[in-house]
């Protein structure tokens, strides 16, 4: 990093670092007190959360939705707080505030030795989620996009990995992949966002139409390593780290329903996460961007026919 890039992140860091030092009861105030400003001058936000909530649990009510909304909008101002906070936790007190649940379904996997993909996406408070990974003491990569603000990018890769955890950029990060899965290891991806229709493949996400990344299904496929969906949820005043059961690989002889079908599964065992902590994921991002390209009708073009005299 330049010089001023490196001042610019250790402002960062030591803002963070502050905040999240603070009380907890000083830091979910502050943090609900920001949420609701947010709310109410984040429009294009907060009208893009309630339509994706409104599409997916149409039974609710406007009143329902958007205080659902609201929750959205508080949830990621303890996030934010959250991320300072996590710089205080070490190796001897982060299991103070975490509840294990599903750890045999990982040692299951790990016990197979074609390594692990973990599974997981942009719910609860995923970005303490490799420090927790690291401190069970089972060798885990995390997939990650850099950011063009180096500062930034910096703070949350020292964040991150302060504890252990590796990351691997997301760019060029095949190779490295393969070569970690093979050592027995698990990359934890996150695959919960928006895909295009050229890197991503039409399934059924939350009741709706999506397009989801083919990534994951075909490295599963390549490598056969166990997937394994995973998350970090805020219950009450623990956090839940969950694991849940192995996701059996579906193979039928033909590549691109393999794709589909496993890529599938791999999204059902998001949306298991998602409704049970709904306030608690992404919905200010548009999921539902890519849309099912539009089927033309093409006329057929009758064949000039040869005039004999």
């Amino acid at each position: 990093m330049r010089f001023q890039d490196k001042i610019i992140y250790t402002i960062i860091y030591g803002f963070m670092w502050t905040l999240g030092g603070l009380p907890k009861s000083w830091r979910v105030g502050i943090a609900h007190a920001i949420a609701r400003i947010w709310y109410r001058l984040d429009r294009r936000h907060r009208l893009l959360a309630e339509k994706n909530l409104a599409m997916v649990f149409p039974e609710k009510s406007e009143k329902e939705i958007r205080s659902l909304t609201f929750n959205v909008f508080k949830h990621w101002g303890e996030m934010f707080f959250e991320i300072g906070w996590g710089l205080h936790l070490d190796a001897r007190n982060i299991y103070d505030y975490l509840e294990p649940e599903g750890l045999e379904n990982l040692s299951r996997a790990y016990r197979k030795k074609k390594g692990v993909i973990l599974i997981t996406g942009h719910i609860g408070t995923w970005e303490i989620l490799p420090a927790c990974l690291e401190r069970i003491k089972l060798p885990n990569n995390t997939i990650y996009r850099t950011m063009d603000f180096k500062p930034l990018d910096a703070f949350f890769l020292r964040a991150r990995t302060r504890l252990g955890a590796n990351m691997i950029p997301l760019r060029n990060s095949v190779q490295k992949i393969h070569d970690r899965l093979n050592m027995g290891e698990s990359i934890a991806i996150f695959i919960d966002q928006n895909a295009n229709t050229k890197n991503g493949t039409l399934i059924d996400f939350m009741g709706c139409e999506a397009y989801a990344s083919k990534g994951p299904a075909l490295l599963s496929l390549a490598t056969e390593a166990a997937v394994v969906p995973a998350l970090i949820a805020r219950e009450g005043e623990k956090y839940k780290m969950i694991f849940y059961p192995e996701i059996p690989l579906v193979r039928t002889g033909n590549p691109e329903k393999d794709i589909r079908i496993n890529t599938q599964r791999y999204n059902n065992a998001i949306e298991v996460m998602v409704r049970r902590y709904p306030e608690q994921w992404l919905w200010v991002h548009d999921r539902w961007k890519t849309r099912k390209p539009a089927v033309t009708e093409t006329q057929e073009i009758p064949q000039s026919q040869n005039n004999h005299q």
